[in-house]
């Protein structure tokens, strides 16, 4: 798997707001597993609902995509040079999916329909079974299709906002 199809998994990231203290606490150890360390950084970031963290994120593209969706600004969304990365993030930032119809990939275009629109239908779509494994498991909030990602890194974002 490419660094940038991890990338982009990670990009197109939603973590569902975690509850229980319990959560939150396997959230954040599941982000200590991976190993690139913007990633973990905007785990973490969006694990704790913290923004602090996003600051240690050296990719400025990423570290205004963190920082969008921790604090819901979406005028950070407008700093991101990456076109298909700052559609994502005014999709996610304002839980509206019209943005995704201009992502080109399209299995990337199919993820942020799914997790926007939270339609399990749309995760069949994806072609990259580590990619579909990884829609299923936040859409559903089933962490057992997590297990089944090759990629450790994705895997473990996977556990981490499938709860």
């Amino acid at each position: 798997m490419s660094l940038e199809r991890i990338f982009f998994k990670t990009i197109f990231t939603v973590f569902i707001l975690i509850n229980s203290t319990m959560s939150i606490s396997f959230a954040k150890e599941s982000c200590s597993f991976i190993k690139n360390s913007d990633h973990r950084y905007m785990c973490e970031a969006r694990s704790g609902n913290s923004s602090s963290k996003c600051g240690l994120i050296k990719d400025s593209d990423l570290r205004n995509f963190c920082i969008a969706i921790v604090k819901k600004e979406s005028s950070r969304c407008g700093l991101i040079k990456k076109s298909d990365m700052r559609n994502s993030c005014s999709s996610e930032v304002s839980d509206n999916s019209g943005r995704c119809g201009l992502i080109k990939n399209a299995d990337d275009r199919n993820l942020c329909f799914a997790k926007s629109e939270k339609k399990e239908s749309k995760c069949g779509l994806i072609n990259d079974s580590d990619l579909r494994n990884y829609c299923y498991g936040v859409v559903t909030h089933n962490g057992s299709k997590c297990g089944l990602i090759k990629d450790s890194d994705a895997r473990n974002r996977c556990y981490s906002e499938s709860i």
